[in-house]
């Protein structure tokens, strides 16, 4: 498993919800006491801090947003994995036409792949 699939299924756990249905997580749940939901966002940030070499690329407040809204409209729960997926343009999103025909979808994918 590769890191990046590895940063989705924490976030969908730290985010109470499935990660492979994102569906919630029932309240009973482990994932739903404070140290574990921690030491997930523990993880999270270190993983995402050696993730990859690319320079930082400035996203307009206002198409995150867009894409924030775009993502809850679908019901789909907006992680930091699904949005950078979105502005990536990636596979994850083939069954939803929707998202994959929005004007913001991969727009960052071609800028990314050249500083790689």
């Amino acid at each position: 498993m590769d890191k990046i699939k590895t940063i989705e299924i924490l976030e969908a756990l730290a985010s109470e919800c499935s990660p492979t249905t994102g569906e919630l997580i029932e309240n009973e749940s482990v994932l739903n006491e404070r140290e574990v939901i921690r030491a997930l966002q523990m993880a999270i940030n270190e993983l995402k801090r050696t993730k990859n070499n690319y320079s930082k690329v400035e996203i307009e407040e206002e198409e995150i947003n867009e894409v924030l809204e775009l993502l809850k409209s679908n019901s789909i729960r907006p992680t930091y994995s699904r949005v950078s997926g979105f502005f990536l343009g990636k596979r994850k999103f083939k069954d939803q036409e929707e998202i994959r025909t929005h004007q913001l979808y991969g727009k960052y994918a071609e800028i990314l792949k050249e500083e790689n």
